[in-house]
């Protein structure tokens, strides 16, 4: 009998040891991917970012600038659209100020160091819930769902595209780590790292939303105060021209004013039609694009009503943007109880806050791209950190995650738009787990469980 019982120790162990060396093995050749992709393909997301840094250290107006031939290479985005009055550059100064730290190196080193910037921000989100989890169970569960992400397409996209999502991911993750923390400032502190991740996105002040509507002044007072500092530390590198100009071109993109009404009749000169732009730029072909790319799917509810050609398409986005903030503050307002100051209280509003600003994305009336929904990764350590297992495990939603996740890892080579159905699955389980945890706290409650 004891004899039966070794063998099965041993055959366990012997199978955790294969799957852990599979998933290293996975993960080493998944890395080594991305690596490949740094050193073979330009970057199409990363190249703006890098010559807005390198204008704005040189005091140019990244914003509104346009290549001519005699102006240095390193000042070049080949896809940037010269028929078109703004750049192709849509990110806060405050997001330049970080690239600052390294805009004079090349093209490819500064590739290179932001390949690993992403891995250290995706790895050190996934470290932190696993500090945080107080559960070995439920570690398991977060290295799983690390693994599915860092393994799909969603990520393998935002690397080859060189994008910048997993840092607000992490910055958000910072903020979740000192929240969990015993220390009476743990609010001040948590806001105001989620501060700072509102200003490298400004969207992200919906995150703060939850926190409104259950009063956490000392978390609020910490955001405010990490957003003013983040933006004051840029505007003192950059200046306060740079600033007005972002306010500008942000106001053009979303239609609020007439760009041309601000600027003088030189600043409106495009390029001459007939320059013949260069096609290899600091070493890169740019007329060669990853293959995986042709994979690219719009996720964004403004592609099927620009489809149906539903009139006042915008205006529709806006009221299903206000009735998605209503809906989970209600959620909020109703399932937690008054005491906002238990742990696991201030982790469901910080959930809230994650999925206001997620979900908002879909209402943006541009382009969401699959590189958007690594940040999904977030809220779905949120719900196994928060939520018992044997509840995570039972629930019939896991079907929707595992489906997503199959279609983004594998299920794209043969299922058209499988990214797009995807992203909503992935999307789906999140939010209906999210409520649904929720609830189910509110009635364990009302049992005095």
């Amino acid at each position: 009998m004891n004899i039966n019982i070794e063998e099965s120790i041993l055959s366990k162990r012997t199978a955790v040891r294969f799957l852990a060396i599979a998933v290293i093995v996975i993960s080493v050749v998944g890395f080594a991917t991305d690596l490949h992709s740094t050193l073979t393909y330009p970057g199409s997301d990363f190249r703006n970012r890098v010559v807005g840094a390198r204008l704005m250290l040189d005091g140019i107006d990244p914003y509104l600038f346009k290549w001519q031939p005699g102006l240095l290479e390193r000042f070049y985005d080949p896809l940037d659209d010269p028929t078109e009055l703004i750049s192709k550059l849509s990110v806060p100064p405050t997001v330049l100020t970080l690239h600052a730290a390294f805009a004079g190196l090349s093209y490819l080193q500064q590739k290179v160091i932001w390949l690993l910037v992403q891995w250290a921000a995706f790895i050190g989100t996934v470290w932190i819930f696993i500090k945080t989890s107080g559960s070995q169970r439920k570690n398991i569960l977060i290295l799983a769902a690390g693994f599915c992400f860092a393994n799909s397409l969603f990520w393998r996209l935002h690397v080859s595209s060189g994008q910048i999502y997993v840092v607000y991911t992490f910055v958000l993750a910072i903020a979740w780590f000192f929240l969990q923390q015993k220390s009476k400032p743990k609010p001040i502190v948590s806001g105001f790292f989620s501060g700072v991740a509102a200003s490298l996105r400004p969207s992200f002040i919906l995150f703060f939303i939850p926190f409104a509507v259950r009063r956490q002044y000392a978390f609020l007072l910490g955001g405010a105060a990490g957003l003013l500092s983040s933006v004051a530390f840029s505007y003192w590198v950059v200046g306060e021209f740079i600033w007005k100009r972002y306010i500008l071109t942000i106001a053009q993109m979303t239609g609020l004013v007439d760009l041309s009404t601000y600027l003088s009749l030189a600043e409106q000169v495009l390029p001459d039609p007939a320059i013949v732009y260069p096609v290899i730029v600091e070493g890169f072909d740019w007329r060669i694009s990853n293959p995986l790319e042709r994979y690219f799917a719009d996720t964004s509810f403004y592609l099927p009503l620009n489809i149906l050609h539903v009139p006042n398409e915008r205006g529709l986005l806006i009221l299903g943007l206000l009735a998605t903030i209503a809906y989970l503050s209600a959620c909020v307002l109703k399932y937690l109880p008054k005491d906002g100051s238990v742990r696991e209280n201030t982790g469901y509003i910080f959930l809230f806050g994650v999925l206001t600003c997620l979900l908002g994305d879909f209402f943006i009336p541009i382009p969401r791209f699959p590189y958007y929904d690594v940040q999904m990764l977030l809220p779905l350590l949120i719900i196994i950190s928060q939520t018992e297992i044997e509840y995570l495990l039972r629930h019939r939603i896991n079907i929707a995650l595992i489906a997503g996740f199959f279609l983004g890892a594998i299920g794209f080579i043969a299922v058209p738009r499988a990214l797009f159905f995807g992203a909503l699955l992935i999307s789906l389980y999140v939010v209906v787990m999210s409520i649904s945890a929720l609830r189910q706290g509110y009635k364990a409650r009302l049992r005095g469980v």
